[in-house]
């Protein structure tokens, strides 16, 4: 075993609680079977414990344990890893350049590659608010993602942001277009009620200021707009179904009682 490995291993199994040492014991005797899959599945684990997830334990990990094992980590995995670590990183830039130093070990994965570009993209926007670079970033990605058979969950997560970005720049239509395509790449009760309702709710006034929206029938026909139902922007489910049928008085009424509420 690698010193640097051992040295850490066993002083988390010792300083830990019962639950954390427990789990550091298991990961050892996995390292030292050379069960690199089981090790890997096992550290996608442990980055969710509540107790890693403070101060800069994740950090710790990576750089004790992880960075031992880059090229033996299945590569999409690393990369959710490292997803995980950069929240710990309080400098934005140094998020931004640790997982561009892993970039390289994961470039031949497709999947990988896409999801290390989305994680570089979100910091960009979320910390460092820099729009266009962003924006740059997910044009370049999306070719990557053509590429790609099939829906995965690195789908999700890029239509999410892309999603996120035209939001903050008020670009309408192409929200519309990448929030659908995200709702498309998950399962809806992966959100809870709070994030559906606003999900229906930027949707729907996507949908009415979208210059060339001319049509709502995928988002009529899009079990989200359930959520508004009962709740206080259900009056924007109605409006959206008036505009579908034509029903000019019905939308006079939803303006008035949006000017006007009660």
């Amino acid at each position: 075993m690698n010193s640097k490995v051992e040295a850490y291993l066993t002083a988390k199994k010792e300083n830990s609680s019962a639950e954390l040492s427990k789990i550091f014991g298991e990961m050892e005797e996995l390292y030292n079977k050379k069960l690199w899959h089981q090790l890997t599945l096992a550290l996608l684990g442990l980055v969710k414990e509540p107790a890693m997830r403070q101060g800069t334990e994740l950090i710790s990990l990576y750089t004790n344990l992880i960075a031992e094992l880059e090229n033996k980590v299945n590569p999409l995995s690393l990369a959710q890893i490292a997803g995980e670590v950069i929240t710990q990183h309080a400098d934005p830039n140094e998020a931004v350049t640790f997982v561009e130093r892993i970039i390289p070990k994961v470039r031949d994965h497709q999947e990988a590659r896409v999801l290390s570009n989305v994680l570089i993209a979100q910091v960009t926007l979320s910390r460092l608010e820099d729009q266009a670079r962003t924006k740059k970033i997910l044009d370049e990605t999306e070719k990557l993602l053509d590429e790609i058979d099939g829906v995965t969950p690195v789908h999700g997560k890029f239509y999410l942001l892309a999603s996120e970005l035209h939001c903050r720049t008020g670009a309408h239509a192409e929200y519309y277009r990448a929030a659908l395509r995200y709702l498309g790449c998950i399962d809806l009760q992966d959100l809870d009620e709070e994030q559906r309702v606003k999900q229906a709710f930027y949707l729907g006034l996507a949908a009415l200021l979208g210059e060339g929206i001319y049509n709502f029938g995928e988002l009529l026909a899009h079990p989200i707009l359930e959520a508004l139902k009962g709740s206080s922007s259900e009056w924007l489910r109605d409006l959206l179904l008036a505009f579908n049928e034509g029903n000019i008085n019905k939308v006079r009424n939803d303006e008035a009682a949006m000017e006007h509420p009660a």
